[in-house]
């Protein structure tokens, strides 16, 4: 649906909203509120909007949830390759910023959300 890059945005998006194993409503809106922000620097020639948003958390949710119940090894390997593909996306402080706004939505940050934001801030850092 839409370029490597933001794909694996978004795939880092939605894994901030499924790391804890809870999809809130407030974390959903937050997820597709990010629409405006992300097409203002993707330079995407397909539109981000929220419903699209939305439609492509639908059909990705579970292939990213089973990320959540990998062992860690595992988890670490395919959250490098996300990591790299997201590495070409024009804003990385968007990313951290917006994974951030869906982690505090329900007006609390959950530890393995804070520790997913950590990692992915070290791990963009070695790539970048």
């Amino acid at each position: 649906m839409f370029r490597p890059d933001i794909e694996a945005t978004l795939k880092l998006l939605a894994l901030t909203i499924l790391i804890d194993k809870l999809v809130l409503q407030e974390e959903i809106e937050a997820f597709m509120d990010s629409a405006p922000a992300l097409n203002r620097v993707s330079c995407s020639t397909v539109k981000i909007s929220a419903p699209r948003l939305l439609y492509w958390f639908e059909l990705n949710r579970d292939d990213i949830a089973q990320m959540t119940k990998l062992d860690r090894a595992e988890f670490q390997r395919q959250f490098r390759q996300l990591i790299c593909e997201a590495s070409a996306f024009p804003d990385q402080f968007l990313i951290f910023k917006l994974m951030n706004k869906i982690s505090m939505s329900d007006g609390r940050i959950h530890v393995s959300e804070r520790a997913l934001s950590k990692y992915a801030q070290v791990e963009l850092s070695q790539v970048a």
